[in-house]
């Protein structure tokens, strides 16, 4: 496959799809902390009560409440204390389920303490592990592009973006994915793979909560395609 043109500073100075993509993507950021702290509420209930209903063993059960105080702590506010907790588990039981999914939290904590290149390695390390959990995994595969984005590196985060909604089709988050990558691509060169997750979205996805802003995307996008061959 040919790589990629980048787009020139000018170009993109002057680009109106990419100044709203921009704009677009910024909100997500905003709005991302409050996602993930939604979502590691829910984990976190859930992870005590499997914690109390799954392991037998002692030894597991007291490991498992403990990832639970952990993400009850961060619910609170104690972030010191349960980056502590996390760390410890990862220490001692990083090769076990729990352990890598302490991992997989710590992971958010660095990536909300915009320490991407540490999330990034934490995400896909879960991502890789074999967990049998397709959220989780899906949720660190996502990471792994979220961080990517924001390194600046958005055609390869547009690129795993897509691998998630593709692998993961029947998680909830594929249509986030999908809508993702078709933002980050929008703002490459690869306006044709921005349509194409676009497209995907709108066809298999109809019911997602932003469907109205990727059929914009997508006119946006075919807008300025269509004003790109009549220059030519």
């Amino acid at each position: 496959m040919a790589p990629r043109k980048r787009l020139t500073k000018k170009e993109m100075k002057h680009d109106p799809v990419i100044e709203k993509t921009l704009l677009a993507w910024r909100y997500l950021s905003r709005n991302r902390n409050m996602a993930v702290t939604v979502v590691m509420a829910v984990i976190a209930v859930a992870a005590l009560a499997w914690a109390a209903s799954s392991y037998r063993s002692s030894r597991r059960i007291e490991t498992e409440t403990s990832l639970g105080r952990a993400l009850l702590l961060l619910q609170t506010g104690e972030r010191d204390r349960a980056v502590d907790m996390l760390m410890g588990i990862v220490a001692d039981k990083g090769r076990d389920d729990t352990g890598k999914r302490a991992a997989y939290y710590l992971a958010h904590v660095r990536f909300e303490q915009r320490d991407f290149a540490a999330a990034r390695e934490m995400f896909d390390r879960f991502y890789r592990s074999g967990i049998n959990d397709p959220f989780l995994r899906a949720s660190a595969g996502k990471g792994v592009a979220d961080c990517d984005a924001e390194l600046g590196n958005l055609d390869l985060a547009g690129d795993e973006y897509l691998a998630v909604a593709e692998r993961y089709r029947d998680v909830p988050l594929a249509p986030e994915c999908l809508h993702l990558a078709a933002l980050a691509l929008s703002a490459t060169a690869d306006k044709a793979g921005a349509m194409g997750a676009a497209e995907r979205l709108i066809q298999n996805y109809p019911d997602y909560g932003r469907i109205g802003d990727a059929r914009v995307l997508l006119g946006e996008l075919q807008a300025h395609e269509r004003l790109l061959r009549s220059e030519s």
